[in-house]
């Protein structure tokens, strides 16, 4: 009798855990991205690249300090991407957001991001 109230003690908890790990919100705190670098802006302010990932689904990512290159490090348009995004975009000014400058568009900052050639 003992052993058993032990035994359905365990399965209540591993089952908790389990279904803990395995919401969504815990799994996409930090969403990936993927897709070949169709088109790369200089960023002034902030500080970064403005890249545009073409399909499957195109997005707007952003290379800020901080960010944290795997693989090859290649940044030039046709190089295939895969990683990690704050999924909070920032613009994307050149030299100065307007009405100075130019606002090339707003991207998601990245925190790690893996490169081919």
């Amino acid at each position: 009798m003992n052993g058993q109230i032990y035994l359905v003690i365990f399965v209540i908890v591993a089952l908790g855990v389990a279904l803990f790990v395995s919401t969504p919100s815990v799994q996409a705190q930090f969403p990936p991205f993927g897709g070949p670098i169709v088109a790369m802006f200089p960023c002034a302010t902030p500080p970064g690249i403005l890249f545009y990932l073409g399909p499957p689904f195109p997005i707007p990512v952003m290379f800020v300090p901080g960010s944290i290159p795997r693989l090859f490090g290649a940044f030039h348009p046709g190089a295939w991407t895969l990683g990690t995004v704050i999924p909070v975009p920032i613009p994307c000014c050149f030299p100065t957001c307007p009405p100075l400058g130019a606002l090339f568009g707003f991207g998601a900052p990245i925190i790690q991001i893996g490169t081919s050639f």
